[in-house]
């Protein structure tokens, strides 16, 4: 009889289908216990009510719901955004006239929980779209195929009807399997919950079928939940001359020069120049007695959570008014807003203050619809010897710290600064 006693203090690192690696597998992470669950449920079902035409027609409407529901979170993220670029070009406002104040107010005091409401409201009229267009090319096509098979079935035993209505729910099984990894990948993007984030990371079961399923799907330049980063707002400036991000061995001989090079206006050594108060709240918010990599993941949490893209100071950037943009950490940290350079300075101050060693990125990264010029940071962790690649700015749009899907939305990476 299986038994969770005996899976007590097992190696992770077992076999495939070895039975101890499935206990390990079942005893460790509630997130495989209820993804077993949802694959194993209409199996059973299917087993237990046998094979007929009008189980076989739930099962199809039930896949056509489910692959309309994955199609329509990815068209949904990727376009949701269409939704805020119209809102705010005033195209709703006649619909605004004729909501309640209350709801106007509620809505802006909660961006965050507006923005997910319209999120799903988005893709779940995607998917009645779908679900409708699905469903009448069904009843036309499927119907007298699936009244044959049933005919044929009727003349089976008990038991290979069963058998039969059992394999003829695998496939619902299996979209209900892709369909929960998908809805979890997404809560992810919105909730930063470290023991929710743990637990993922911890399932065997997601993690296989996030990184062969749902991350091939998602990052295939098809979606990316990342900042409302519109265009550039990174400029890099070399003696007053504007070094193009498609330009890299004009820019690499400017880096091997040592010339004096400008981030959004200023030089590195201005924009990294801390306080006493970030050197102050970087020593608060990191465990006393924490290794570099809790502290740097820390460091990570607490600049995502505090500090806000700024859309405004984006577009002055993207407009080359420099002469009038503030950049760096001390800005980010006294404002409570910025761009990427300044989340990345940010980082790179608090590293320093807790003797961290760290450097700045500049490249590019992929913003949803465009690849565009970017700046992130990398830290050193004695215990991996390794640098590990850390992007603050995308902190909304997901994991991005020690993320090992990290070079999907991030390329043409150059260090230009390392203390």
């Amino acid at each position: 009889m299986f038994s969770f006693d005996k899976c007590i203090n097992l190696d992770a690192n077992l076999e495939p289908y070895n039975y101890k690696r499935w206990c390990y597998i079942l005893k460790n992470n509630v997130v495989n216990i209820i993804l077993i669950a949802v694959f194993i449920y209409p199996i059973i079902i299917g087993f237990l009510k046998k094979n007929s035409s009008e189980a076989l027609k739930e099962v199809i409407n039930s896949i056509f719901t489910s692959l309309a529901l994955i199609v329509s979170i990815i068209i949904g993220s990727k376009k949701v955004w269409i939704i805020f670029q119209m809102h705010n070009e005033g195209k709703f406002n006649n619909i605004y006239e004729y909501l309640p104040n209350w709801i106007m107010n509620l809505c802006t005091k909660n961006l965050f929980i507006t923005r997910i409401v319209v999120t799903i409201s988005f893709i779940l009229v995607i998917q009645g779209i779908l679900v409708f267009i699905l469903w009448v090319a069904s009843s036309i096509i499927l119907t007298p195929i699936l009244e044959a098979i049933d005919n044929s079935l009727k003349r089976k035993s008990n038991l290979a009807r069963r058998i039969y209505g059992a394999l003829f729910q695998s496939p619902k099984a299996i979209c209900n399997l892709v369909v929960l990894c998908f809805l979890l990948s997404f809560g992810a993007m919105f909730n930063k919950n470290p023991k929710y984030m743990n637990t993922l990371e911890k399932s065997q079961i997601y993690t296989y079928l996030s990184n062969n399923v749902v991350n091939p799907v998602i990052n295939s330049n098809v979606v990316k939940n990342l900042p409302q980063v519109v265009n550039d707002s990174f400029k890099i400036i070399v003696e007053d001359t504007d070094i193009s991000k498609n330009d890299k061995s004009v820019f690499n001989e400017y880096l091997d020069r040592k010339a004096i090079i400008y981030y959004n206006g200023i030089t590195l050594d201005e924009g990294v120049k801390s306080s006493a108060s970030i050197n102050k709240t970087a020593l608060s918010i990191v465990k006393e007695n924490g290794s570099t990599y809790e502290k740097s993941e820390d460091i990570y949490n607490w600049i995502g959570n505090n500090i806000k893209y700024d859309d405004e100071k984006a577009m002055e950037v993207i407009s080359n008014n420099l002469k009038i943009v503030k950049s760096g950490a001390v800005e980010a940290f006294n404002t409570g807003k910025g761009v990427c350079f300044d989340y990345a300075c940010l980082f790179v101050a608090m590293c320093r203050a807790n003797d961290i060693q760290v450097r700045m990125v500049i490249g590019e990264g992929f913003n949803g619809e465009q690849w565009v010029s970017h700046s992130w940071n990398e830290f050193y962790d004695e215990s991996s010897d390794r640098w590990i690649s850390v992007d603050t700015t995308f902190y909304s749009g997901g994991n991005y710290f020690d993320n090992n899907n990290f070079e999907n939305d991030h390329r043409n990476s150059k260090v230009v600064g390392q203390w």
